[in-house]
């Protein structure tokens, strides 16, 4: 009987661990990227981008489109300026992310693709403008918002060609980033 025992226990054990292993953890992000140079050097910098915990200015950023979304214009929170050169058409913002770079920035010398795995996935070739917050390092400075066209790619993530600028900008600071689409 203690034997039975055993083997029903054990069993159950084991499909205990195989459904955790199917299911994934929780704690990983669906959200990823890459970063690669967006022409041809001799040495690429190693930099990558991570998804990290939402900071003040981020928070309040992220809350300041939902709010705008629940009046009905969720680009309302953008600057005119910068809503002004967003394409007539593009009006939804599926996730707006806080993130960071990692690696030796200060050796990016050229312009960069970013590769980016959104919670959305986007098709093969839509166009899509990518938003990027540069947040604000002096109390009362507001967010540089920097636009991007961007193109989704077989497995639904999105191409983004970033300028050197932004990399000098931001260097390893949190920044905000999100798809604007049709």
């Amino acid at each position: 009987m203690k034997k039975l025992f055993s083997l029903v226990l054990a069993l159950a054990l084991l499909l205990t661990a195989v459904s955790a292993f199917a299911t994934g953890s929780k704690e990983e992000p669906s959200q990823s990227g890459t970063v690669v140079p967006a022409a041809e050097t001799e040495v690429a910098p190693e930099v990558s981008i991570k998804f990290i915990a939402d900071t003040e200015a981020s928070a309040a950023a992220i809350k300041a489109f939902a709010d705008a979304k629940e009046a009905g214009d969720i680009l309302a929170a953008l600057p005119d300026d910068v809503k002004a050169k967003v394409p007539e058409g593009f009006a939804n913002i599926n996730e707006l992310l806080t993130a960071q770079f990692e690696g030796d920035v200060a050796k990016v010398t050229d312009d960069m693709i970013l590769n980016v795995k959104f919670e959305t996935p986007y098709a093969a070739g839509q166009k899509v403008i990518v938003l990027i917050g540069i947040l604000p390092t002096a109390e009362g400075a507001g967010i540089e918002w920097q636009i991007f066209e961007g193109v989704g790619k077989d497995d639904g993530s999105v191409d983004v060609t970033v300028t050197k600028d932004v990399f000098e900008k931001v260097q390893t600071n949190p920044f905000l980033i999100g798809v604007v689409s049709e």
